[in-house]
């Protein structure tokens, strides 16, 4: 008679859902991996599975290593998923800290498996500890994340942050409450099979959450990459139009004024060519005329021209007539000896 297939058991499928979220993050480190912060999170989630499979062999290999050795790897985990988050956000990982909060959950667990073995205290301790790493990810990097990249990944992070910590504490209220004879991270327990269940659909949502922090981190980086001058750090020219085109709209429904100068540096194609592109580069760094450039042949001065261009209550079709009128103004000035502002006829 063939031998039905029987159900994974949930250790098997906690396993499997880990190794799932981290080859997602692998994917997405490797995709985007000059994006700061993508390496840690692949990073914390092999641990994760290193604590699964640890926890899973318990019976076969000696307990402290099992006991010790995988919830010390999900305590590191977790504080690698913090540290990927730090940077990501650009904020200082509080180092210190993390190596305290490692240490103080190694001694909980050895006291509560060696001298008072307990399991449910364990549960307290490994709580306690993720609650801790989570107010502080929520409170510093995941604050910023949300102010820079927007609340869609960084919401999505901290709900999964906010649901690990209530699973976290509940679980081992629950097994003090009923169910004190639990003694196995995956033995049949009405408590640790939801706990578990929502901690992997958690993992699951927390995975998505990072993903979507990355891909709105491309997005961010792809626009200002394109509206962005990577020389100066001032909007270029795209932007600057699509700010004009803004700027004569709201000045036409209003019925006010826009105004334009066109800036040039006076002889500046000179200086390319007699000094150098780099000189040319440090040029536009400096303040002009009132501070000097140094250069390899001794400090320079350089100066603007202007030309100024004033429209009341644009009309939609106007925005080539305030150009010619501002660029005619600009020629003028350099006609007229440059270093100079000069305003076009009516402005």
């Amino acid at each position: 008679m063939p031998q039905l297939l029987t159900s994974p058991d949930l250790g098997t499928v906690t396993v499997l859902m880990l190794l799932t979220t981290t080859l997602v993050l692998w994917l997405n480190w490797r995709v985007h991996a000059r994006i700061a912060g993508t390496g840690w999170w692949f990073l914390a989630h092999l641990s994760f599975v290193g604590c699964a499979l640890l926890l899973e062999l318990r019976g076969q290999i000696p307990e402290t290593l099992s006991i010790l050795g995988g919830n010390t790897l999900l305590v590191i985990g977790y504080l690698l998923m913090l540290r990927g988050t730090c940077v990501f956000a650009g904020v200082a990982p509080p180092s210190k800290s993390m190596v305290a909060l490692v240490l103080a959950v190694l001694a909980g667990f050895a006291y509560y498996t060696i001298v008072q073995p307990s399991y449910v205290a364990r549960w307290w301790v490994l709580g306690s500890a993720m609650t801790a790493q989570a107010l502080w990810s929520l409170a510093v990097p995941q604050r910023r994340v949300a102010g820079v990249d927007g609340l869609l990944g960084a919401g999505m992070y901290g709900l999964a942050t906010v649901a690990v910590t209530v699973v976290m504490l509940s679980v081992p209220a629950s097994l003090s409450w009923r169910e004190t004879g639990v003694t196995h991270l995956f033995q049949t327990s009405g408590s640790k099979s939801w706990g578990l269940t929502l901690a992997t659909v958690i993992l699951a949502l927390q995975t998505f959450g990072v993903v979507l922090m990355t891909a709105n981190r491309v997005q961010r980086e792809l626009q200002r990459q394109a509206t962005v001058d990577a020389l100066t750090g001032l909007p270029n020219r795209r932007a600057f139009d699509d700010a004009l085109q803004r700027a004569m709209e709201t000045a036409g429904r209003s019925a006010q004024a826009v105004g334009l100068l066109l800036i040039d540096i006076d002889h500046f194609k000179r200086i390319n060519d007699t000094l150098g592109h780099a000189q040319g580069d440090a040029v536009l760094r400096e303040a002009v005329r009132a501070q000097p450039v140094s250069t390899a042949r001794g400090p320079r001065q350089v100066t603007v021209s202007v030309g100024a261009a004033r429209l009341t209550a644009p009309g939609p079709d106007e925005l080539r007539r305030l150009f010619h009128d501002a660029d005619e103004a600009l020629y003028a000035a350099k006609r007229d000896g440059r270093d100079r502002v000069m305003l076009a006829a009516g402005a």
